[in-house]
């Protein structure tokens, strides 16, 4: 729900300036973190399922701490990962995003 509402204000905001004609000044701001964040956000999401599949355990003979031992070196990877993504995407927010259209023009 939380992602929902997130895509509905970024929505919005996106909506409202390119109607004010701030495009080069949106895509400024948004993309270069945005590109980083939203791979982050994929692979929270795969971990997510790959954990719910293996405490559900559909289809399979195993109890669930095996399941859990078994896709352990490939939850640590993706939930590593996640967090690398994000901390890049957090430091390109804090020193580049700032960066754009009234500091550099693009007319």
């Amino acid at each position: 729900m939380l992602l929902f509402y997130n895509g509905v204000i970024l929505g919005a905001l996106c909506f409202d300036y390119i109607r004010a004609g701030e495009s080069a000044f949106l895509a400024g701001w948004l993309l270069p973190h945005g590109a980083i964040e939203i791979p982050a956000v994929l692979h929270a999401g795969q971990a997510g399922f790959l954990l719910a599949g293996a405490l559900i355990g559909w289809r399979t003979r195993e109890n669930r701490s095996a399941r859990l031992r078994r896709i352990g070196p490939d939850l640590i990877g993706l939930i590593a990962g996640a967090g690398v993504l994000l901390v890049w995407a957090g430091l390109v927010e804090a020193f580049f995003s700032q960066y754009h259209e009234p500091m550099f023009p693009t007319r």
